[in-house]
């Protein structure tokens, strides 16, 4: 959605509060990239992965009995390597890792994260 900067002072002038919502909503972005990008830039692979995956768990799942959760929308090995800055191949590789280890399944083209605590332990 694009709008003029004239209508945007407009409007903040009529409704003064909605500058306070736009900056909150503004430093939390800005907030969200440092974090991204600072994880792209230290963190190892393994770590951007997990860290991504109980991201999704909080912001697009659904909480399961015994501290687990299921991502509630579809991601391809190619989102999540484009969202955590890797390759596909690499991706596979981790998702694989991390199935061995029984940290997370797949069920029904879904991603379930058997524990969140114990995946919470390699983004540190």
């Amino acid at each position: 959605m694009k709008i003029t900067q004239e209508s945007f002072l407009k409007i903040i002038d009529w409704f003064p509060a909605t500058l306070y919502e736009f900056t909150a909503s503004l430093g939390y972005r800005i907030h969200e990239l440092h974090d991204t990008l600072t994880n792209i830039a230290l963190a190892k692979v393994e770590a951007r992965i997990a860290a991504l995956l109980v991201k999704l768990a909080f912001k697009a799942g659904e909480l399961l009995a015994g501290g687990g959760a299921a991502i509630t929308i579809s991601l391809t090995k190619q989102d999540i390597a484009e969202m955590v800055g890797t390759t596909t191949a690499t991706t596979i590789r981790v998702m694989s890792k991390f199935k061995k280890l029984g940290l997370i399944s797949e069920e029904s083209g879904r991603i379930v994260i058997c524990n969140i605590d114990t995946l919470k332990t390699l983004v540190s």
